[in-house]
């Protein structure tokens, strides 16, 4: 299962708090309003939930992912904090417990006008989120 695409994560008393998020891009007139790219950002909060589980494993990866970026002459995705950080966190994370939370950001998706299988599919992603990795699950969409 691959990396969500934007995260961060940081260390508060024995815990490792990771925000996940997710994004679909679009190049559609009216992207996120249909219920195939709610389907794929989903999906990607779904398979994104069972990092919990290996979060060494999730900061490594996001450490070659960064790395490989670099190395190909790509700016560094870290907008706040380094590879070091990152290392440290790995290093003590089998220590720490895991709190995960998983964002669905969906601009195209607009709340007052959600569609009844719109809404059905995200709240039967949250109910997998939950039940897999007791995350919660935030959805960032248009007013």
């Amino acid at each position: 299962f691959g990396c969500p695409n934007i995260e961060q994560a940081s260390v508060d008393g024995e815990d490792i708090i990771i925000h996940l998020f997710h994004c679909k891009f679009s190049r559609k007139p009216t992207p996120g309003a249909r219920v195939k790219d709610l389907y794929e950002v989903c999906g990607q909060a779904q398979r994104s939930a069972r990092w919990r589980h290996d979060t060494e494993r999730l900061l490594h990866n996001l450490m070659l992912r960064d790395n490989n970026r670099v190395r190909s002459g790509s700016t560094s995705r870290f907008e706040k904090g380094t590879t070091q950080l990152l290392v440290s966190l790995k290093n003590r994370c089998r220590f720490l417990r895991p709190r995960l939370s998983i964002f669905i950001v969906q601009p195209g998706l607009s709340k007052a006008q959600a569609k009844p299988n719109q809404l059905e599919l995200l709240a039967n992603t949250e109910m997998y989120v939950r039940d897999t990795s007791h995350a919660e699950l935030r959805v960032i969409a248009s007013p």
